[in-house]
């Protein structure tokens, strides 16, 4: 795969092919909550399990225990015997995905399957570019890797950051780049990034660059 593919593929597996050596757990976790998130938080019935996806990506921040993690997967996979609609069911199938305490690559692709096959509100080929976008701006442009120059980390920045990255507010990336530009950054692949649609979600590449995140 070249950068000029890389930036233009509209198919995940692809993507995830390029991707399978990365060990990057806690964005492979997130990446997975945010297809999931497409599947079912829509879904009515569903909503009992949207805890369970606050628990995964607590545990891929490091702040939920591994037994918390065990107990949810329980619960849902309890939901799923009572549950027989087809398209709440799956979504349930991909939330255990996620709830798994070691997730693989082949667990991703899964879910990535799971999400694409069974979107109630959206075709197929939507979901293969919202997941392919998703990849993008989880892990960035592999061709193309940008440091942090840590003279960039005003406390202007990182106040910002924390609070973009904590509140989910990420409306306000394009604050935090004008802060960044302020402070020296004249890296335009991280500033056209943060200024950019998105779609934005934590594990954002150039969020986490700014606060450390792997």
């Amino acid at each position: 795969m070249t950068e000029a593919d890389w930036l233009a593929c509209n198919e995940p597996d692809e993507i995830l092919v390029h991707l399978r050596d990365s060990e990057a757990h806690r964005k492979w976790r997130l990446f997975c909550c945010e297809c999931v998130k497409r599947i079912g938080y829509h879904l009515e019935p569903f909503v009992r399990s949207r805890q369970a996806i606050d628990i995964a990506e607590g545990f891929a921040e490091g702040q939920v225990s591994i037994h918390q993690l065990q107990e949810s997967v329980m619960e849902v996979q309890l939901e799923r015997r009572n549950i027989i609609e087809t398209k709440i069911d799956n979504a349930l199938y991909a939330t255990a995905l996620c709830l798994s305490e070691k997730l693989s690559i082949l667990g991703i692709v899964r879910t990535i399957s799971w999400g694409s096959t069974y979107a109630s509100r959206d075709t197929i080929e939507t979901e293969r570019l919202a997941h392919s976008d998703l990849l993008r701006e989880i892990f960035g442009n592999p061709f193309r890797p940008v440091s942090m120059d840590p003279a960039w980390l005003t406390d202007t920045v990182h106040a910002l950051a924390t609070g973009i990255y904590d509140d989910r507010t990420f409306d306000r990336l394009p604050i935090l780049a004008d802060a960044l530009q302020e402070a020296g950054c004249d890296c335009d692949d991280m500033l056209n990034h943060l200024r950019g649609p998105g779609p934005h979600v934590r594990g954002c590449w150039a969020l986490d660059l700014v606060l450390g995140k792997e």
